[in-house]
């Protein structure tokens, strides 16, 4: 193994190492991606990984509010990745073939104690398999938003009713009550956004709003229309489109102009969902969003996405993410739609019945059948990113999901207070039956709730919200028997002190 490039430190490091036998685990298909293209795109993880821990400190400990509650969550994250990871950057820097190759990007993540390197060559990567510091290196994923299945003729001028999906979930009555998401900031991790387009300008949320770790641009783009079609069902104020007009939205663009989503783009945009920056880089966790939305996906089930998903959770973010697009075929769902801690989304049809594009469960890690519920998704008229006035319809669960961060939007705007598991469990409490059947998928018929074809069903606006009031009233009777409890035992001891 030719050593001459190495510095004495990397030398060193390789030596002592090599004596101790150390042995990494490499994932396979990384030697057969340099065999075939001399490069590879990698993540390095490490021994010494305390993030666990971490949020389970941050979990139990007071915070006087949620923007601490993250800046103390990131700040740690921040100090042990940068603490953990030291030895390895340097021996990376140090390798000259490395500096040599413009292509070659180099990224240290703090929320999954990660370094990435994209285009590793095979005598580097075995001289990381040598570092004691490192647990193993696998192979990044590349991931794929869940394409629309069809665009219909692009229209300038819409009727300014809510449309069919915005009223099929009963959105308008709880406008009427005066709740249209105000307060709340929507978040997408998607192909980007027309920021200038006429139902989105207004409800951009300039300030820490935007990031793109693909492009660098510096106001939000979208060069594929996935993303724009998305955010306006969430929170478009003109033509009736969205869900919750009165909700702010950010976004990151974590997938380019073809669909494909890189893990490392993707794992930049989750650091920025939980504390955004600026464009100088600077962190104001205060300014997280209450709700993030995803429609990127990976056939494959798996845990690979289980860290930063586990951080929305801590931040007290909640996540939506669509089911997938392989239906009508049972065991179809996509990961990471199928973590314990997202609100997985399957589509139905103008009928109100499950579409037949829309993923079945069983999910192959979760017991619980997928996906969590249902929302419309076909023929969604939204913006488009190829105009600041045009408008036009797509379907997909990617359509359908939108109307459901879009509720949880409504839901956290009449309830600030609310936790993430709580969203959850109203989220599914208030969904609805739908009409029709499907064969049925796991041994559970459709007839029965919650299924493998909508899970608890059809979300219904009304119904939710009115789960979070009766919700409040429950904390509030728990309070006045406490108190009546404590003034009960108080009115006790103060009687047995005579």
């Amino acid at each position: 193994m030719k050593l001459q490039n190495i510095s004495p430190v990397f030398v060193l490091a390789v030596a002592i190492t090599t004596s101790l036998a150390v042995e990494v685990k490499v994932e396979s298909s990384i030697y057969k991606a340099i065999e075939d293209t001399g490069k590879a795109n990698i993540f390095v993880s490490f021994k010494k990984n305390d993030i666990h821990n971490i949020r389970n400190q941050i979990t139990v400990q007071t915070h006087v509010t949620r923007g601490d509650r993250i800046n103390s969550l990131q700040e740690a994250l921040k100090s042990h990745a940068d603490t953990t990871q030291a030895g390895v950057l340097k021996a990376i820097n140090s390798y000259r073939p490395l500096q040599a190759n413009p292509t070659v990007k180099i990224s240290s993540f703090w929320i999954t104690n990660q370094v990435y390197i994209r285009h590793v060559d095979r005598e580097l990567l075995e001289q990381l398999s040598t570092l004691d510091d490192i647990s193993e290196i696998t192979q990044e994923q590349v991931y794929t938003i869940d394409n629309p299945l069809g665009d219909s003729t692009e229209v300038r001028n819409s009727s300014a009713e809510p449309k069919w999906g915005v009223a099929a979930i009963r959105a308008p009555e709880v406008w009427a009550s005066g709740n249209t998401g105000s307060g709340v900031v929507v978040a997408t991790i998607d192909t980007g956004v027309r920021g200038t387009h006429e139902a989105l300008r207004g409800g951009f949320r300039k300030e820490y709003g935007w990031f793109d770790p693909i492009e660098a641009t510096l106001e939000p783009t979208d060069d594929n229309g996935h993303g724009t079609h998305a955010t306006g069902t969430i929170v478009g104020r003109t033509n009736g489109i969205g869900v919750a007009p009165g909700a702010q939205w950010i976004a990151c663009k974590g997938c380019d102009y073809k669909g494909q989503c890189y893990q490392s783009d993707i794992i930049d945009c989750a650091q920025f969902v939980v504390c955004p920056t600026d464009a100088n880089g600077s962190f104001n966790c205060s300014l997280a969003p209450h709700i993030v939305s995803n429609s990127w996906s990976s056939s494959n089930e798996n845990y690979v996405n289980d860290g930063i998903i586990s951080m929305f959770e801590t931040a007290e973010i909640a996540v939506i993410f669509a089911i997938g697009n392989s239906g009508p075929r049972c065991r179809t769902v996509s990961s990471p739609g199928t973590h314990p801690y997202v609100i997985s989304v399957g589509a139905v049809d103008s009928n109100t019945a499950v579409a037949d594009y829309s993923s079945r469960g069983p999910s192959s890690i979760n017991v619980s059948p997928q996906p969590d519920v249902a929302a419309p998704g076909s023929n969604i008229l939204s913006a488009l990113f190829s105009g600041d006035t045009i408008y036009g319809e797509k379907s997909g669960t990617s359509m359908a999901t939108p109307h459901v961060a879009g509720l949880v939007a409504l839901l956290k705007s009449q309830n600030m207070s609310l936790t993430v598991s709580e969203i959850r469990r109203l989220i599914k409490a208030g969904a609805q039956p739908i009409k029709g059947s499907a064969e049925p998928c796991g041994g559970i018929e459709n007839k029965n709730y919650p299924n493998n074809a909508v899970g608890y069903g059809m979300v219904d606006a009304p119904k939710t919200i009115a789960g979070s009031a009766s919700l409040n009233a429950q904390v509030l009777l728990k309070h006045h028997e406490f108190v009546a409890f404590s003034l009960l035992i108080f009115g006790s001891l103060k009687f047995l002190s005579f």
